[in-house]
């Protein structure tokens, strides 16, 4: 039996980021061609880090995310915060606007008080590029580099990851659906792996990651327990499941039956969703049975909601699947989304008699 090796070399190199060694562990270090190149490019490793944030709210939908890609020569950074719904602001603390974060993209999904009190704390601590809003309300909001009134759908692919910004008209009100995912991998040549946890009281996580040195990601991996999804890396799968989308929900009422570009926009990327945030209103009979679609059995998908969203709503969505499950932020916990994507090795031995 061969010796064990404890990889040190490997976490200095990476600033000992623990979730992201992963997949050396079964690995001699001269057996990975992954090594051999991170030396050569002077100690970074080829891959592309993430962490989604959905923050500690009780009404509405905020949410931010963190890339890093070293997929290319030349390393990118992204972090954008998309804002919606609710009334009041009542969370304790406001990692999101944090003087440490600065945003490419702010999107705001609706014109909810709460999302507007939201995007004003963040515009007046945090650099903001670029502000994208609903149609509606052209306002200049302090502190945004550039602010767009979006009538029309905007693609975007920043730091290899696809954004899509659609525009859904409910009556006389617009919001913002927002879905993103990564543009470029598949694993035929790709390995991605996600760890899906509680963000827990205790601790404040920033929207803009430190990507240099993930120690909240590793205190989170190494003492609490948490949900690691690599089922997608297995043979037979063309795709990913990666896919994140979040939406709004304008004016009194449900507002449900006129957000057909939602139903559009699921429809579009069904089989690669694992992430939807909802709206703290009612869904229509026909957005809980696409929504129930989503994905593949067999893999865990969230449905992220808050304290407002109606019980008959996770009922619906969670019933029948035990890997689709529903989890509510509050002043309590947020819900932390985290992994890489990094080129694929030569499978081990042992695995290709499985």
């Amino acid at each position: 039996m061969p010796a064990v090796n404890t990889r040190r070399e490997t976490a200095d190199l990476r600033n000992d980021c623990f979730p992201h060694t992963l997949p050396f562990i079964s690995q001699e270090p001269h057996e990975s061609p992954l090594l051999c190149e991170e030396e050569q490019r002077g100690g970074k490793m080829r891959a592309k880090y993430y962490r989604y944030l959905f923050h500690k709210v009780t009404e509405g939908v905020c949410y931010s995310g963190s890339i890093r890609n070293q997929m290319e020569e030349e390393q990118e950074d992204l972090c954008f915060l998309y804002l919606a719904g609710g009334f009041v602001c009542t969370e304790k603390g406001v990692s999101y606007a944090s003087e440490e974060n600065e945003y490419q993209l702010l999107i705001l999904g609706d014109y909810a008080p709460a999302a507007i009190q939201r995007a004003c704390r963040t515009a007046r601590s945090c650099r903001v590029v670029e502000a994208m809003i609903p149609d509606g309300r052209e306002e200049e909001q302090a502190g945004v580099e550039r602010v767009r009134v979006v009538r029309e759908e905007v693609r975007l692919t920043l730091c290899r990851e696809l954004l899509q910004i659609v525009p859904v008209r409910e009556g006389e009100e617009s919001t913002l659906a927002f879905y993103h995912a990564d543009a470029k991998g598949t694993p035929e040549t790709e390995e991605c792996l996600a760890s899906i946890k509680p963000a827990i009281e205790g601790g404040e996580c920033m929207a803009r990651a430190d990507h240099d040195k993930l120690t909240c990601e590793m205190r989170c991996l190494l003492y609490n327990d948490f949900t690691l999804c690599k089922r997608q890396n297995q043979k037979g799968c063309i795709q990913f499941l990666d896919g994140h989308l979040l939406f709004a929900s304008a004016g009194e009422g449900d507002g449900s039956e006129n957000r057909g570009a939602v139903l559009e926009l699921i429809g579009q990327h069904r089989k690669r969703l694992r992430i939807v945030g909802l709206p703290d209103k009612d869904l229509s009979s026909f957005e809980i049975d696409e929504i129930k679609e989503i994905g593949e059995r067999g893999f865990a998908r969230w449905l992220v909601g808050t304290e407002k969203t109606p019980a008959e709503v996770v009922k619906a969505i969670t019933v029948g699947d035990p890997h689709r499950r529903f989890f509510a932020t509050g002043e309590q916990a947020g819900l932390c989304i985290s992994g890489y994507y990094v080129p694929r090795m030569a499978e081990p031995a042992i695995l290709k008699s499985l």
